[in-house]
Formats: structure tokens, sequence, C-alpha cells
């Protein structure tokens, strides 16, 4: 199942149809949840009559925002209000239950400040999920992901990130560009190790069960090396690894991510691995 987070906003509707396509392809069903807070000190000795208006509007806000959304036969639809913060709530959702295998959402919020939006709500669910998170750039079409950049490293390539990818790359049948980007000088001994490195893992019990390619690209900035990688290919995803929880963190919060998240056309799938 995934996990849709909504504030309720046209940008969050807009972006529904991304997560219906990608469930009904996967055969996976949607759970659709807007999490809210509630201020005590506002509340502090109301009634539970007044509990239950802001529970009621908010139900309303649900059903409002559920009867706009586009249904596909054969791909269940639930939802649900839940007291708490997104980002605690999300990885307290994530793992009450093995049953949820994606999160799905956009990179912009009701306020349409991304910067704010996704320097907070979907940087930090990126961070902190244990989940595999896509986020959806606003206004984009759903689209099969036939070119699927993969922003490799020495550390993001191992057996279980391309475990984690293959089963959306089966789906569509897409083809893997393993994109190696440094902002110096890429030299021959270290091209060498990391082709090896990425071969031998595909190789290893047999051919590979997917078409893919390596490519190595020097720039001036890693995150604008593969955007520009993704936006020559005409790329439909970029995978990103995330290993080191304050490493990608920071790198989150640096301009020119946020310039990339503003200008990228294509969604971004973050992975999780736990450090080898």
């Amino acid at each position: 199942m995934i996990i849709f987070p909504t504030d309720f906003s046209e940008t969050s509707a807009k972006v529904f149809p991304n997560a219906l396509a990608f469930a009904h392809r996967a055969g996976l069903g949607i759970h659709i949840v807007h999490f809210y807070q509630v201020d005590l000190g506002e509340f502090h000795g109301a009634s539970n009559f007044q509990y239950l208006d802001i529970e009621k509007s908010l139900k309303e806000e649900m059903d409002a925002f559920i009867s706009k959304l586009p249904k596909i036969e054969g791909v269940e639809v639930i939802h649900s209000l839940e007291i708490g913060f997104p980002i605690q709530g999300l990885k307290r959702l994530s793992t009450e239950s093995d049953k949820y295998e994606y999160i799905l959402m956009s990179t912009q919020g009701q306020r349409n400040a991304l910067e704010k939006f996704f320097g907070s709500i979907a940087a930090e669910v990126s961070v902190r999920s244990d989940l595999p998170v896509i986020l959806i750039p606003a206004g984009l079409e759903a689209r099969d992901f036939e070119n699927i950049v993969f922003a490799a490293n020495k550390e993001s390539v191992t057996k279980k990130s391309v475990d984690e990818i293959r089963p959306i790359v089966k789906l569509y049948n897409s083809t893997v560009h393993f994109v190696y980007v440094c902002e110096r000088k890429i030299e021959t001994k270290e091209r060498d190790e990391v082709r090896e490195k990425i071969i031998n893992i595909l190789f290893d019990n047999d051919v590979p069960d997917f078409p893919f390619e390596i490519h190595f690209v020097e720039d001036n900035n890693v995150m604008d090396g593969i955007n520009h990688y993704i936006e020559d290919k005409r790329a439909d995803l970029a995978v990103f690894c995330n290993i080191s929880r304050s490493f990608w963190s920071s790198i989150l919060h640096r301009s020119t991510t946020k310039r990339m998240a503003m200008n990228t056309k294509v969604p971004m799938l973050v992975i999780h691995l736990e450090q080898e």
C-alpha cells in the first residue's frame, strides 16, 4: 500500500493521479492521510464537543478532497485523519504495519512555498522514513518510468540498492542509467573501480534482468551534474540513496538542491540503506 499524505490543497490533488497510476501498475492500494495538531493551550479546558467540531470539520474537508480525485477500478483507496505532526506521524504510520511499501507526496505544500516545504516536510520525510519515498514535482502528469537515473557513488550502488529499485524497473521495463558525478577530473583508476563494482553487482548471479548504462560526469556541483544528465536524457525518475542521514540532510538544505527541486520535471525516489 502507498501512503499519500495530503494537506487538502489543489497541488496535492493534482499529484494524486501519479499515486493512482503507480498503484494501479504495481497492484497496490492507497492510504490518503491528513495529519493535524490540536493547540492544547488554546483548547485548555475545552469540552469534548469542541474537539468533535474540529474532527467534523476535517472530515468534511477530507470528504470534499476525496470527491474530486480520480478513481481506477481495482485500486483500493482508504483515508484517515491522524493527530500529530506529519514527519513523526508518517514514520509512526509506516512502521505500524508491513502493508506499506512506499510514501508518495508532493514537493509543494499549501502555501506554494517550495523552499520552505522541501526544506522541512518533504526533505525530513525523505531523511527519516524507512520506506522508499517518491517526491512528485507539482503539476507533473503521471508517466511511465522508462528511463531511470540512479545517482551513483562508491557507497550507493550495492546489491540492496539495486534490489530496492528492481520492482519499479520490472514494472516499467526501465533502462537504468547509473550516473557517477564528480566535482573534479575523474581518474581512469576511479572510473574502472566504479564500473567494475556496478558490473559485479549486476552480474552477481546471472546476466542482469534489465538494461543499463554507466556514465561518468564531471561538473562543478554533483547535484547540478545529475540534473543536467536528467534533462539531457529526458529521464522519468531520479533515484537517490540515503546512506548517511546527516549527510543527506545537509545536501537537502543546499541551495543547489533546492534549485534542482524547483527546476526538475521528474519524480525523485529516495531509498534508504544501512551503511555497510
